[in-house]
């Protein structure tokens, strides 16, 4: 089963500096949107940048808020760094394709790369470090603008300034070439991540202005496939289709095979613009046409720039903050902005969506259909995000799995994109997504649908150690790969599949799940508290240390993180967790210990494991909750302090900016609700536990006309420590909170000062609830 370190076996590191002074624009640039006067313009917050060095993985073209088209240049198309397709510290692009995904850890689409040029036509991108070999283009950031629904570069080579824009199933392009009698575009539909085989391709020239066709790949997500409609805005003066590197007689209109491309060819005049419109689809050509012509009708590209612009300004100023410090508020409302990127739509105009089936469906009146669901990663924060400024949404995106539940043949999804099941990472945790829902009560979902598939997961699949996991109450590892892990995983899914089985009445499989959530204490090893990896027979495994990722000569024990980070897995009991370190005192110790600890790594640890505090891994999704069970230990202060340090560490606005990558918004959403100054340590509860907040006054859109009003008082911008909350004009001495006290509106006060107060959040009325009491 593929997972995202698969990605990383050629990674070879490469130095990454601040890039001070160098940035992708933020508000400034050619063609600047103006925003309405009746409104804040919130993009002007976003730097795009951010996340586009380092590890974070993510792209700087356009797109809109959960766009099927992410229209965006590729430097590279190989290497882990390289999972969006772009690197800050690259100075070429190779072209434009259509599909991007943000800060994975692991790579597909780049689908349909189109890339001008001027002179002789050449079929090959050539390399990086010799970019005039081939078709690709030098480029300079300083002439490269990236806004919100724009992007915007001069191809130094060719000295043709490109730019692109886009709407939900289409992007737009506008090319201004000089004069020249050898103007050309190649369009690549061989170009992949790591050359990812092509199953089948297919392309045809219709008329003399319009390109249409399609393609498979056997990739990440095997099998998938996607349609495109391109249309020039002008006619091209002649077409050569290109089939296995040969250049085939201009007659030949239409090809299909495994290695097409396309040349077109045009005589400019000096500054003239050819503008080119592409809609996508992945039910079929005529649902890509129809996309790009209900979408993108005429060739008014300001007007569509104009209109990503509006969308994103509307969503983004769902939730309004006030700061001190600009710096928080450019990382804000980028991180907003990331969050809205993921999941991304995968259906056309009409309602017809290609199911994970294989096969075309139609959707309900109103509903729509994503991808693109990251969801080892996104359950943590990024969906209790969705819950909290985004309620609208909410019904759409968890309807949408459990239809993934009832036509895949896989069962219920881990890792769904573009209608095929990646398999990637552990656990499944779609469960947290449909429980959190349930438990918060959104109405328009029919739970009772999705209950078989989950029940057969939890209960009757042999699916990646569940057998053992059933039968033993862990997972051995000389039985199955990274076991402490899956266990672990499992321990939480059988807590969120317990509460839609209970919302749906089914008290037996309940009292079954709830009890099976328990098993995490059959891998921790009371000699030396840590979660260990044990044998079939019961005994545990040797040698053991606590930075490894395991012994066996076949596999880890432990996905993407060592046994420090895992024995704080702990999301939804850590009550009945620390009964197993014999007192509070020794757990809160252990925890100290984790961010004091040496950072040293073995030299096989995967680079996930990042943005390290000790052996806390900021930048990897297991910890992010860590910090925050101080308070179910009953010392807060100690959350406060290490939340706001995390904050201020972990986060730049510099385009390495992020401790790891970004994956799909959950690195952004953490910054984000933290900022805010409370937590989803256990989404599935629907509970909040405080923390520290960053801003000094936010208002967020909960939907139905209500709003949660955020008010803190604090003397000095570096006061961290709580010293009174009230909700609702009422003192609230608890450190946590439950959805259903905001969900309809609130106003929660924050009083900070120097000092961790003693009185706030003390006696054990105060501390978060968890499943043993």
């Amino acid at each position: 089963m593929l997972t995202r370190r698969d990605f990383v076996a050629a990674f070879s590191s490469i130095p990454f500096a601040k890039f001070l002074g160098i940035r992708l624009a933020t508000s400034d640039g050619p063609s600047t949107v103006t925003p309405t006067q009746d409104s804040e313009d919130f993009t002007k917050f976003v730097k795009i940048a951010i996340g586009t060095g380092g590890h974070g993985h993510t792209y700087p073209g356009a797109t809109v808020p959960f766009g099927m088209v992410q229209l965006s240049p590729d430097t590279y198309n190989d290497g882990w760094d390289w999972c969006s397709g772009y690197h800050y510290s690259d100075s070429s692009i190779m072209g434009f394709s259509h599909t991007h995904l943000s800060g994975t850890g692991a790579s597909d689409m780049l689908d349909f790369l189109l890339m001008p040029g001027t002179g002789p036509t050449k079929l090959f991108p050539g390399a990086r470090q010799n970019p005039g070999e081939g078709y690709r283009s030098r480029f300079s950031h300083e002439e490269e603008t990236a806004v919100p629904g724009y992007y915007s570069v001069i191809l130094r080579d060719y000295n043709i300034r490109a730019e692109l824009s886009a709407t939900e199933h289409a992007g737009i392009h506008r090319y201004t070439f000089p004069k020249s009698d050898t103007s050309h575009f190649i369009l690549d539909l061989v170009h992949s991540f790591s050359n990812t085989p092509i199953i089948w391709a297919s392309l045809k020239i219709v008329g003399n202005d319009t390109i249409v066709g399609g393609r498979s790949l056997k990739g990440w997500a095997p099998g998938r496939e996607i349609y495109f409609a391109m249309q020039f805005s002008r006619p091209f003066v002649s077409a050569e289709i290109v089939s296995d590197n040969k250049r085939l007689d201009p007659s030949v209109r239409e090809a299909k095979g495994t290695s097409l491309k396309c040349l077109l060819h045009f005589q400019t005049e000096d500054k003239e613009v050819i503008s080119v419109k592409t809609g996508i689809s992945a039910v079929s050509e005529e649902g890509a046409r129809k996309n790009v012509a209900a979408e993108i009708p005429g060739w008014d590209f300001e007007k569509v720039r104009r209109a990503a612009h509006a969308s994103w300004n509307a969503n983004l100023s769902r939730i309004k903050v006030e700061t001190v410090t600009p710096r928080h508020k450019t990382i804000f409302y980028t991180a907003l902005y990331h969050l809205l990127c993921a999941p991304t739509l995968f259906d056309d105009v009409d309602g017809q969506y290609r199911g994970m089936d294989g096969k075309i469906h139609r959707l309900p009146a109103g509903a729509h259909n994503y991808s693109t669901f990251s969801l080892w990663d996104t359950y943590r924060t990024a969906h209790p995000m969705y819950t909290l400024f985004l309620t609208d949404r909410v019904p759409d995106f968890v309807n949408c799995l459990i239809r993934m539940a009832q036509e895949s043949p896989d069962g219920v999804p881990i890792w769904p994109l573009q209608g095929r099941e990646t398999f990637c990472m552990t656990g499944y945790h779609s469960s947290s997504v449909y429980a959190e829902a349930c438990v918060k009560r959104f109405k328009g979902i029919d739970f009772s649908e999705v209950y078989p598939p989950l029940r057969r997961r939890a209960m009757d699949d042999d699916y990646r150690g569940l057998g053992y996991y059933r039968k033993l109450g862990y997972i051995p590892c000389d039985k199955e790969e990274e076991s402490v892990s899956k266990t672990m995983e499992y321990v939480y899914d059988d807590w969120a599949v317990a509460h839609i089985a209970k919302a749906l009445g089914q008290m037996d499989d309940y009292k079954l799940l709830i009890e099976r959530s328990k098993n995490y204490k059959n891998l921790l090893d009371p000699s030396t508290r840590f979660l260990r990896p044990r044998l079939e027979n019961g005994q545990w495994s040797e040698p053991f240390e606590p930075t490894e990722m395991g012994y066996s000569k076949r596999w880890r024990d432990y996905t993407e993180s060592d046994p420090w980070q895992t024995t704080f897995f702990i999301q939804h009991d850590p009550a009945g967790y620390f009964k197993l370190f014999g007192t509070r005192e020794a757990f809160i110790e252990k925890l100290d210990t984790l961010f004091t600890t040496s950072s040293q790594l073995p030299a096989d640890a995967p680079p996930d494991i990042a943005g390290m505090v000790g052996q806390y891994a900021h930048g990897n999704e297991p910890c992010h909750h860590m910090a925050y069970l101080y308070c179910y230990a009953g010392v807060p202060h100690k959350t406060q302090a290490r939340v706001r340090s995390l904050l201020e560490i972990e986060y730049d606005d510099q385009p390495d900016g992020l401790a790891g990558n970004e994956d799909c918004g959950q690195m952004s959403a953490w910054y984000i609700m933290s900022s805010l100054g409370f937590y989803p340590v256990d989404p599935v509860s629907g509970n909040y536990v405080f923390g520290t907040p960053l801003i000094d006054r936010a208002e967020v859109e909960l939907g139905n006309n209500k709003k949660l009003r955020i008010e803190v008082k604090r003397t000095s911008p570096g006061d961290t420590y709580i010293q009174s909350v009230t909700l609702n004009g009422k003192p609230h001495p608890k450190l946590w909170f439950k959805h259903s006290e905001i969900a309809d509106g609130a106003v929660l006060e924050f009083s900070m000062g120097p000092h961790p107060s003693t009185q706030f959040g003390t006696g054990e009325e105060a501390i978060p609830p968890s499943l043993t009491s």
